[in-house]
C-alpha cells in the first residue's frame, strides 16, 4: 500500500514538476532569506538553521496544493499558486507550526 503511494507522488512529481518546484523554490528562497536575515540580527546563525526548519509544513503545503489541483486538471501557473496563499497558509499552519496536535471529535454512534 505505501509503495503504490510513492509510485503515485513520483509519477504526479514527474508528470508537473514545473508547476511543484517554481513555487516551492520561492517560498523556499524567501523563508530561508527571512531565516538568515533573522539569524544575523539575533547573532546566531542557529537560530536561522533552526527557524528554517520550523517552517518545514509550509514548504510541504506548497507542494501539496499544486498537486491536489493538478490531479484534478487545474494545472495553476504560479502566479495562481501565489494568489492562492491565504488558501494554503491558513488551513491548519499554525497548529503543525506550534506542534499542537489537532484532534478530530469521533463521528458519534447512531442511536437505534
Amino acid at each position: 500500500m505505501a509503495g503504490e503511494a510513492m509510485d503515485l507522488g513520483l509519477a504526479m512529481l514527474q508528470r508537473w514538476w514545473r508547476q511543484v518546484y517554481l513555487p516551492l523554490f520561492l517560498v523556499v528562497a524567501a523563508a530561508a532569506g527571512c531565516a538568515w536575515a533573522l539569524g544575523t540580527w539575533a547573532g546566531n546563525i542557529w537560530v536561522a538553521f533552526f527557524v528554517f526548519w520550523w517552517l518545514k509544513p509550509l514548504y510541504d503545503r506548497v507542494v501539496l496544493h499544486v498537486l491536489s489541483r493538478a490531479v484534478f486538471g487545474e494545472v495553476q501557473s504560479l502566479r495562481a499558486v501565489l494568489h492562492d496563499a491565504r488558501e494554503w497558509l491558513g488551513a491548519g499552519l499554525l497548529p503543525c507550526l506550534l506542534f499542537v496536535e489537532v484532534r478530530r471529535k469521533p463521528p458519534e454512534k447512531p442511536s437505534t
